[in-house]
């Protein structure tokens, strides 16, 4: 995209928007993940639909794994939205490129589910800690 907001074949695009909030664990995080995610989508003008269950899933995930509180971040560009939850990690829990298996106590479902709504998610690793991304096409 060039300085007129526009790509370099001439079609229209949305600038970024971004907003991040951080989150302790507690029984209410993912609820509170959950209305930070429909919030931000309607201050987008964007139907919630699965960018809020998405969004609760990577929190979940992250509650359940990260050493401390971790960091929900949403981002919009034309009609997809990124959902980034990054938290801290213990040592010797390293990240994995594919979600574990569910082996029928419910873990890891949450994490399937997620890469069954996304259009593309990862795992990147960073200094102490790991970012579980998921990016969704949404609907205006």
């Amino acid at each position: 995209m060039n300085e007129s907001g526009t790509t370099d074949s001439g079609e229209r695009s949305d600038p970024v928007s971004v907003a991040s909030r951080r989150f302790e664990p507690a029984t209410t995080t993912p609820a509170a993940v959950r209305a930070f995610a429909r919030a931000t989508l309607a201050a987008w003008d964007l139907v919630p639909d699965e960018t809020v269950l998405v969004a609760h899933e990577l929190a979940t995930n992250a509650i359940a794994r990260a050493a401390q509180g971790f960091t929900v971040a949403l981002s919009r560009r034309d009609a997809r939205v990124r959902v980034e939850v990054s938290a801290a990690t213990p040592d010797g829990d390293p990240p994995g490129a594919d979600p574990p298996v569910p082996d029928g106590d419910g873990s890891a479902q949450g994490l399937v589910l997620v890469r069954g709504l996304a259009s593309t998610w990862g795992v990147l690793a960073h200094d102490g800690g790991t970012t579980l991304w998921a990016e969704i096409d949404v609907h205006r």
